[in-house]
């Protein structure tokens, strides 16, 4: 089992890093400073002001429809120590689980028209995302603790794309 513990008050506590990090940083188990810096640099966080997030394209393809293949090419070609798995794949040491949705979307009130979603599994065996700038959490939306995100993605009509080990990260 991963090292990587439950801690969302890392994550929750300061507006500015739950402004600034979404699911794939949260994934990633990065802060960084330099983003929570520039957040706090626009003085608000309503929802005009959207502080930008971590994307797993580069910035001249994140606004555009991405398939799975295409985020998983780019994850790993930035992060070559992170691996591609099977589902049930043990897990070594130094390593945690981490699971990517594509859901496509119908409406045009998001910047792409398909997003992508992060779950990571910690050391407590049930799994945590962060949903954009929204808080990070191990509940789904009716407030039961993850155990399988497949099951929670698949009430929103998303497409499993693939699970991964990623190394820890400290912070």
């Amino acid at each position: 089992m991963t090292e990587l513990r439950y801690e969302p008050d890392k994550w929750n506590q300061n507006i500015f890093i739950r402004k600034s990090h979404n699911c794939y940083s949260y994934a990633l188990n990065l802060i960084e400073v330099k983003r929570t810096s520039k957040c706090k640099k626009k003085k608000t966080v309503s929802k005009k002001n959207i502080c930008l997030r971590k994307h797993p394209m580069d910035k001249m393809k994140q606004f555009e429809f991405h398939s799975c293949s295409e985020l998983i090419s780019s994850i790993l070609e930035e992060f070559p120590k992170i691996k591609k798995v099977h589902k049930l794949t043990l897990v070594p040491d130094g390593y945690y689980r981490v699971a990517l949705f594509l859901l496509n979307r119908k409406d045009h009130h998001h910047l792409s028209l398909n997003d992508f979603h992060f779950y990571r599994q910690d050391s407590n065996g049930y799994w945590s995302h962060k949903d954009g700038w929204r808080k990070a959490t191990n509940k789904d939306k009716t407030g039961k603790l993850i155990t399988d995100p497949e099951s929670v993605e698949k009430k929103n009509n998303s497409q499993l794309c693939t699970y991964f080990i990623f190394p820890i990260r400290k912070t």
